[in-house]
């Protein structure tokens, strides 16, 4: 079979020169390991492919040549595609660290889990297993799961004063129309809505969701435009009272404050400074979530509860929600210094 690597750049994916194959591998950004290549890591991911995947080395085996491109370093692992020179089919991800690897491990059951119960807005998992490599005193942890070729981040960018977004791929930023940005804010919404258990009141934390980890893809035929690539911080209300009925109501009444924030939080291009969305992305995500909450008794009476605050209690209930988002400093300003325009888009649009 041929095998081909890539890696990708500013420029697109470029061919790697034989210099560029024996740099170390950077096991996370600016982390090189002290033993492996660049090169060992290519051939590693081309031998243990078959391993995690057997049921797909038939439509492997039809690729002419296949196609292996480093795609990113993220803080934990690094990431890999395979497919062919048009067409990405399998996410590969190699963890080395041990805060990696535990990472690795723990976004791979959280979608496995959640595919199960949302599916087609979930990737496909394939497997996990450690693997060991020359050079390597540590085992690495690969897991394998669907490429979601087609999907690509969104982010919000500024121009002066002007803020707009971008849907970021290979090819370049590629500028969105304001239905488009709707669509994707209602959607993910929807998503995170679809991941909480209004029984067990668990539910994804939307901050750690919020720069790339769900993926747009924009034609309007696909039933599935966003789906999320990365389940972190799933988890409960700490505190929560003890009668049934009153555990429900305060937890649905936390989580929707939670989501029509963090839902209208982005960084520019994803790494630039924090922005708050405009009121439209805030007016999308509370429309929604009318639309999927109201079925449940706890979330209809938590809305009847919030439109009939005023601006300190809210801004008290948010003190609660801030106390359980493991905020950095910079993120915790940035909302202290947001929270009067946002509690005030809130109450405009509950009382309109």
């Amino acid at each position: 079979m041929e095998i081909r690597y890539l890696l990708f750049s500013e420029n697109g994916y470029v061919e790697p020169s034989q210099q560029d194959l024996s740099l170390p591998w950077l096991v996370a950004p600016n982390l090189p390991h002290p033993n492996l290549r660049l090169g060992d890591v290519f051939h590693t991911v081309a031998n243990e492919i078959k391993n995690l995947i057997p049921g797909d080395l038939a439509c492997l085996s039809n690729f002419t040549p296949l196609v292996i491109k480093s795609e990113k370093h993220g803080p934990f692992y690094h990431i890999f595609s395979i497919g062919d020179l048009w067409r990405s089919l399998f996410c590969v991800s190699i963890a080395h660290t041990t805060q990696g690897k535990n990472t690795l491990k723990e976004d791979f059951y959280n979608l496995k889990a959640l595919r199960d119960k949302i599916g087609p807005f979930i990737p496909r998992c394939y497997g996990l297993r450690e693997i060991t490599m020359d050079g390597s005193t540590e085992p690495l942890l690969m897991g394998v799961f669907e490429w979601l070729d087609g999907y690509h981040e969104l982010h919000a960018c500024k121009a002066g004063e002007t803020l707009y977004f971008e849907l970021w791929s290979p090819a370049g930023y590629q500028a969105l129309s304001q239905k488009d940005v709707l669509n994707f804010f209602k959607n993910t919404s929807k998503i995170l809505f679809l991941c909480c258990s209004p029984d067990t009141h668990e539910r994804l934390s939307p901050w750690t969701h919020i720069t790339g980890d769900f993926v747009f893809n924009p034609d309007s035929t696909n039933p599935y435009q966003v789906k999320l690539t990365t389940v972190r911080g799933l988890r409960v209300w700490a505190n929560l009272p003890s009668d049934p009925h009153l555990r429900s109501v305060y937890a649905a009444l936390l989580w929707l404050l939670e989501t029509l924030l963090i839902n209208r939080v982005d960084r520019e291009r994803g790494v630039g400074e924090l922005l708050l969305l405009p009121p439209f992305v805030l007016k999308a995500t509370l429309e929604v979530l009318l639309d999927e909450c109201l079925r449940y008794q706890a979330f209809c009476t938590a809305y009847a509860l919030l439109k009939h605050m005023d601006l300190e209690e809210l801004r008290t209930l948010y003190e609660i929600v801030w106390d359980e988002l493991d905020l950095n400093s910079e993120v915790e300003r940035f909302l202290r210094d947001k929270i009067q325009d946002h509690l005030q888009d809130l109450l405009t649009l509950m009382r309109s």
